[in-house]
């Protein structure tokens, strides 16, 4: 047995993949999942309850929505464990360094891999070890201009990554779709690119008032995340 199955981040590129497979274009999906930090902006829980209650729920496919807990909450916690974000910090002797980027493993693969292992038939409660025979290949979104992005880190036997995206004739006849090839089929089917994930996480990073566990560079001004410890100065910005 093998389940195909999308790794739904909520973003341009996934949400495509999600459109193709339910309008026929791609293979049918058994199941997509979306690891929830629980610490989105209101934009991408909105965007994700649309493309369940329009695409998915029609095209018969289930979404999963599995968590770690809050991203947030266990930051501002002292008691918490939590996978560190990449915050910007000032030391004592006033140099600049960054927090050590764990949250992504933490709050999101790792949920979504016992998902895929408890989908493929795990037991219950840890869902450790999949029953011979039974695998996954895992839709993943990069494009053609994300390339860069592909690794098998995390590779495990039971799981074949795949990446739809490379295979479709992108603008002009080149090889794959990239963000914009992404964007133009949303159009198409109604979904305004403009509300992506990742402009609404810009938006709301700029206000502090969600986002992800992942930064790109340095935000002038006074930082959002006051209430963040560990660090004399936290400066997240616009991330994907």
């Amino acid at each position: 047995m093998t389940l195909r199955l999308l790794s739904l981040g909520a973003g341009v590129q996934s949400t495509a993949l999600a459109l193709l497979s339910a309008d026929g274009v791609l293979p049918k999906l058994d199941g997509a999942i979306f690891a929830d930090t629980g610490w989105e902006p209101r934009a991408v829980y909105d965007h994700l309850d649309r493309l369940e209650r329009e695409v998915l729920v029609p095209a018969g496919i289930p979404l999963h929505r599995v968590s770690r807990g809050n991203l947030r909450e266990d930051i501002v916690n002292p008691e918490a464990r939590y996978g560190s974000i990449p915050y910007f910090i000032r030391g004592r002797d006033g140099s600049d360094g960054m927090g050590r980027r764990q949250c992504t493993e933490v709050y999101k693969l790792a949920p979504l891999g016992r998902k895929v292992r408890e989908l493929l038939g795990a037991a219950a409660p840890d869902f450790r070890r999949v029953p011979k025979g039974r695998g996954a290949e895992q839709w993943i979104g990069f494009s053609a201009d994300e390339v860069h992005r592909i690794s098998d880190v995390h590779g495990v036997s039971y799981v074949r990554k795949a990446y739809p995206l490379l295979d479709l004739a992108g603008a002009g006849g080149r090889a794959g779709w990239d963000r914009g090839d992404c964007e133009r089929y949303l159009r198409s089917q109604g979904w305004t690119a403009s509300r992506s994930r990742r402009a609404s996480v810009a938006r709301s990073m700029a206000t502090g008032s969600g986002g992800r566990c992942a930064t790109s560079g340095r935000r002038s001004g006074p930082t959002p995340w006051r209430s963040t410890r560990r660090s004399a100065r936290a400066a997240p910005v616009a991330c994907r």
